[in-house]
């Protein structure tokens, strides 16, 4: 008898621990004043629920694209929807059946615009503080989807951004994985994967022998400057694959204020509290978290104009790092034993969040992801031949 009772309990307890997955919404841990869940990404809706945990006020839900928001801090100008790209706000007040709450008017379906279908794209879903500004991420959001054509071969000189993680590197089309050079055994270099948001250019487009088309890429190099002995000069290829890579797309210049000329630009960067402040003029735009150089290889001080831009640089370390791909960089420091081509402002797709406003770096100044792009544009041209005419200053 006892052993049937506790059989009994044991399916009971069971089915309990399903109730999740048939029927009841689910939910995320009590963290926040809100809740709520970013259930699904098609190309057709975004879908979920938000709620404040003691009011059945109905909340209202920012849908921001590619990129998290929460990178910057807003200075008197609303910059961050520009910078974080807002792509829809709304109200959640859609009946949801299965939401475990009385009030059960707190859902949302937000109809996908054709505008961004163009490629792959991830969506980042908020609700919205007091403050009208993004207050918590919703469980489980930062879905991806790709939208557009199946095959979607982009021509020679395109900008691409890798949006899978892992991306298998090849020695040709459709050909095995890149070799490694050893130089000891366990000591090799080069790379076989790309990481996500890492930054590449197309230098030509091949057909395998199936007749599908892959990219011969080049990861960042540029021979002036990096030409160590350890540095993998073998050809890189990719699968074309439009759900993998998007193509970046670059503003010429960007300007906040119509009056604001090149020069009135400019990019603090204060290494005791590792973050940097950007300014048109005497009127501060934003201030955001960085990683700055580690105390024996530190970001260098003084004020200096950015002198080259690089949308992508292949970063190596002897037996430190290997970086393909490292997106937006905006140079302004000397030449060092650790960073040949000079300190730099830029992304660094392999820092976690909690490794900014910290010193990390070999000398640059790390930029979370979105962040650096939106910078590069910002500064504007360059020529090749001079430096710009935007500063940056280092100071403590």
């Amino acid at each position: 008898m006892l052993k049937k009772k506790l059989v009994s309990f044991l399916l009971i307890a069971f089915l309990f621990s399903l109730l999740p997955s048939i029927g009841l919404a689910k939910t995320n841990p009590p963290e926040s004043e809100y809740i709520g869940y970013h259930d699904n990404t098609s190309c057709d809706v975004i879908t979920g629920w938000a709620k404040k945990r003691d009011s059945i006020e109905n909340v209202e839900i920012a849908v921001i694209l590619d990129f998290p928001f929460g990178r910057v801090e807003d200075k008197e100008f609303e910059i961050t929807k520009v910078i974080n790209k807002e792509v829809g706000r709304f109200k959640a007040d859609l009946f949801r059946p299965d939401l475990p709450y009385e009030d059960k008017n707190h859902g949302f379906s937000w109809k996908m615009p054709d505008s961004l279908k163009d490629m792959y794209h991830e969506f980042y879903v908020y609700s919205i503080g007091n403050d009208g500004k993004p207050e918590m991420l919703l469980n489980r959001s930062g879905q991806g989807v790709y939208c557009g054509p199946e095959r979607v071969v982009h021509p020679i000189g395109t900008l691409l951004e890798v949006t899978k993680g892992g991306l298998e590197v090849r020695a040709g089309a459709g050909l095995e994985h890149r070799k490694l050079r050893c130089w000891a055994p366990g000591y090799c270099y080069g790379t076989r994967k790309l990481p996500k948001s890492s930054i590449i250019t197309v230098k030509d487009v091949v057909l395998d022998k199936d007749g599908d088309s892959w990219y011969k890429i080049d990861p960042g190099i540029h021979w002036k400057v990096d030409v160590p002995w350890w540095l993998d000069q073998s050809d890189w290829f990719i699968e074309a694959n439009p759900a993998e890579v998007r193509k970046v797309l670059l503003e010429n210049e960007i300007t906040v204020f119509p009056e604001t000329k090149t020069s009135d630009k400019k990019i603090v960067i204060d290494l005791s509290e590792k973050k940097e402040y950007v300014y048109e003029g005497d009127r501060l735009l934003f201030i955001t978290c960085i990683a700055t150089g580690l105390n024996g290889t530190p970001t260098p001080l003084g004020s200096q104009k950015i002198y080259r831009k690089w949308a992508s640089r292949y970063m190596q370390c002897q037996g430190d790092c290997d970086l393909p791909g490292v997106g937006f960089n905006l140079y302004f420091g000397v030449q060092t034993e650790y960073s040949k081509g000079g300190q730099a402002v830029h992304e660094a797709y392999w820092r976690k969040t909690n490794e900014f406003c910290s010193q990390r770096s070999h000398g640059c100044a790390n930029n979370m992801i979105g962040i650096g792009r939106w910078l590069y544009q910002w500064v504007g041209p360059w020529d090749n031949t001079k430096p710009t005419e935007v500063t940056v200053t280092v100071q403590r």
